[in-house]
């Protein structure tokens, strides 16, 4: 049974990864604004932040792990969108698709994690779901370039569609129990917005620039579609190696850790400002294991807090993260359109900075 979630796991990722990254690319080939690029990528996670908002009656009521099958159909029928028009509003009928299936796609695995008791063991399954999805966002982007080159963007979305109907079949292969609510909550968890929600919410709005619109802003300005896969893949490959040495690391799951992790993803996205292209896949890969380190870390911190009542933490984590997505990419398009691309990057890296502040003084407590 779980071989099959994990492989699901992969599929669908190679599925929602494409998808993220060539949608900017379609949209700047097809003459859109840098603000109407960042917009679509922040459409994303309107569903995903509605959807985690209400989890105790969404989410939380979901009894299996078959459910993500949801998340399979949604992003086939994404796919099938684009592949047929490049009107502004399929897209936005798309990219709102692409979000329902991300809302299910990363909480069900944090649902089945959160269940496990014993701590060492809660660890390594975190690890070994996020081994799972960075493997298909590593190939995701990969098969995507070779498409582009090969048929180019619009034609390129057959690689999301054949990835997320393969999904399908295998999501009805597996059965696993979803954990449910429980009344205990520690005082930790009550509070509804604490400094760590908000450095989550900073650190997400840098990162979703990255994820979900720097590929269509950077061909835009004269960026091979050929090397932002590449880098797109060194960074799904670095959160997968992240993931599998994340058991090594000291500090693993403490604040201190996502400290760390946050100023190096800031230095990485101010680093952008003065490198060659060639050098994008050297520090998208910083990106990619930083993130790890940081998701990581906030993640089993915040599940800590909320005791027994995991719907509930999963909710209130992935709302943090969507609320970083909805701004970011649209905030940064419309920065890079009417200040300028550097300045853009320059914003994205201060505001890692600032969820690295927020977490140091946490850790100094």
């Amino acid at each position: 049974m779980i071989l099959f979630f994990y492989l699901v796991t992969v599929t669908l990722g190679i599925s929602l990864s494409s998808t993220y990254y060539l949608v900017p690319v379609f949209m700047e080939q097809l003459g859109y604004s840098d603000t109407l690029i960042g917009i679509m990528g922040s459409i994303v996670s309107l569903p995903y932040l509605m959807i985690n908002l209400l989890a105790r009656h969404t989410i939380g009521r979901l009894r299996d792990s078959r459910a993500i099958a949801i998340a399979c159909v949604c992003a086939a029928l994404s796919a099938s969108i684009l592949l047929n028009s490049g009107d502004l509003l399929p897209i936005l009928i798309a990219e709102v698709m692409i979000g329902v299936a991300t809302s299910f796609y990363f909480p069900l695995g944090e649902i089945m994690i959160s269940g496990i008791r014993d701590e060492v063991k809660r660890r390594r399954a975190f690890g070994l779901f996020g081994t799972s999805w960075t493997s298909g966002f590593m190939l995701g982007p990969a098969l995507s370039g070779i498409a582009i080159n090969s048929v180019g963007a619009q034609a390129s979305f057959y690689v999301p569609l054949v990835a997320s109907l393969t999904s399908l079949p295998l999501s009805f292969l597996q059965n696993l129990p979803l954990e449910k609510q429980f009344p205990t909550s520690t005082s930790g968890g009550r509070g509804l917005i604490t400094p760590a929600h908000l450095a989550v919410a900073l650190y997400t709005m840098a990162l979703s620039t990255i994820v979900m619109a720097f590929a269509g802003l950077a061909a835009g300005r004269g960026v091979s579609p050929t090397l932002l896969a590449l880098a797109y893949s060194v960074y799904g490959l670095s959160r997968m190696v992240a993931f599998l040495s994340l058991r090594n690391l000291p500090f693993f799951g403490t604040q201190m850790g996502a400290t760390t992790a946050a100023l190096i993803t800031s230095f990485a996205l101010l680093s952008l400002t003065l490198s060659e292209d060639y050098l994008y896949p050297v520090i998208f890969a910083a990106i990619g294991a930083s993130a790890t380190l940081y998701v990581s870390a906030t993640f089993l911190s915040m599940l800590g807090s909320f005791g027994r009542d995991a719907p509930s933490a999963v909710g209130r984590f992935e709302s943090c993260v969507s609320i970083g997505f909805l701004i970011g990419p649209g905030v940064s398009g419309a920065i890079s359109d009417n200040i300028g691309f550097t300045e853009m990057l320059v914003t994205n890296g201060l505001l890692a900075l600032s969820a690295g502040v927020l977490s140091a003084k946490r850790s100094l407590r």
